[in-house]
């Protein structure tokens, strides 16, 4: 399962994904993240929750990248992902190419690298 706000007010794009997706549901999500992407403003942020997430599947890993890949072409400015689960946070640097910096416990600190 998975929610897709956008916060006109931070312009930031807020992801929760819960469980594990199939391949539906990740399509779905590669179409409703690419709506939430063109309603945002330029430079706009995105927080990722994946605390509630179990290791995500080299075929769905493709398709997330997907949504990384058009929001980097759309230009946006951070992005922060919340996870608790190691293996997860190995995933998310391999996949993602995201560094240390990046990588949250909880949402607080991931807004305040956000906002930084």
């Amino acid at each position: 399962m998975y929610k897709i706000r956008y916060d006109k007010s931070k312009n930031c794009i807020y992801v929760v994904v819960e469980g594990s997706l199939k391949m539906e549901e990740a399509n779905n999500y590669v179409v409703d993240f690419k709506k939430a992407v063109d309603n945002a403003g330029p430079n706009f942020k995105i927080c990722t929750d994946l605390s509630k997430t179990t290791a995500v599947l080299p075929e769905i890993n493709d398709k997330l990248n997907e949504s990384k890949a058009y929001a980097k072409a759309k230009g946006y400015k951070k992005a922060a992902f919340i996870m608790s689960s190691a293996v997860l946070k190995m995933q998310v640097k391999r996949v993602f190419e995201e560094d240390q910096e990046s990588l949250f416990d909880n949402i607080n600190d991931a807004e305040k690298f956000l906002n930084s």
